[in-house]
């Protein structure tokens, strides 16, 4: 197991960012609706790339979803818990609970086919059957039918990393972990800056 063991606030830091109230799909409906309005106001840049780990995936989908820019050029989603799917696929949303899934018109989901990349990675403490996983698979499948990049990182069967767990960038192999960001963000057009010329620049 990647997670630090010897570090005694490791698990305290992990576990205390958690409230109830949190899991709702109040909230998710909430915080979804506040992120779109900021990434369209231009404010939080014009090239947005969603860094998320849990059940902040699932916002990160709806808000991409449900902007009306295009300003959110990707997501990156590390074990997400929770999925949004066109209203032309056999899926029930569920109204309560904070991990869906959300059921939206198929033209906003086509939103995230707009996008440069979506990656959703898991870790091996999860059994491929999982009902996230196979979420994220058909997510993925449905993205790419219209015409989107998304794909499914599995970090052991992928990229040879075993024992992460639920927040591999949080493991004794975050550096590994972090490279195959690097790796994705780089492939995918999304590991640039606004220098001070206002000119868009290639991290290098």
């Amino acid at each position: 197991m990647q997670f630090p063991t010897n570090d005694s606030e490791a698990w305290q830091q992990a576990t205390s960012a958690r409230y109830q109230e949190y899991d709702t799909f109040e909230n998710v409906q909430l915080h979804a609706h506040v992120a779109a309005v900021a990434a369209d106001s231009g404010k939080v840049g014009h090239n947005i790339v969603y860094l998320t780990n849990s059940a902040a995936g699932l916002r990160a989908q709806l808000t991409a979803v449900r902007s009306n820019t295009t300003n959110i050029k990707g997501i990156v989603a590390y074990e997400s818990v929770g999925y949004v799917f066109p209203d032309n696929v056999n899926i029930t949303q569920r109204n309560f609970g904070g991990f869906g899934p959300v059921v939206v018109p198929v033209a906003d989901f086509k939103k995230l086919a707009k996008l440069r990349g979506v990656q959703f990675v898991w870790g091996d403490h999860r059994m491929v059957n999982d009902t996230y996983v196979l979420q994220s698979r058909r997510v993925a499948q449905l993205i790419n039918l219209y015409g989107g990049n998304a794909k499914v990182l599995m970090l052991a069967e992928d990229a040879g990393l075993k024992g992460s767990t639920h927040i591999p960038f949080a493991d004794l192999d975050n550096e590994k972990v972090a490279a195959l960001l690097d790796r994705f963000l780089d492939r995918n057009g999304l590991d640039g800056y606004i220098d001070d010329s206002r000119r868009w620049s290639r991290l290098r």
